[in-house]
């Protein structure tokens, strides 16, 4: 992934792909509600 993109993610300029999060919730083994902020803390 490009830097630029990365950024972009976190400055808000630009929403990554669904597909994208669930990657991010599987690697770190936590919900995808969690990435969104919706949770508090992670479901193990």
């Amino acid at each position: 992934m490009h830097k630029t993109t990365y950024t972009n993610y976190e400055q808000g300029k630009r929403e990554p792909p669904f597909s994208f999060i669930i990657r991010l919730a599987d690697f770190y083994g936590v919900s995808c509600d969690y990435i969104a902020e919706r949770e508090k803390r992670p479901k193990h």
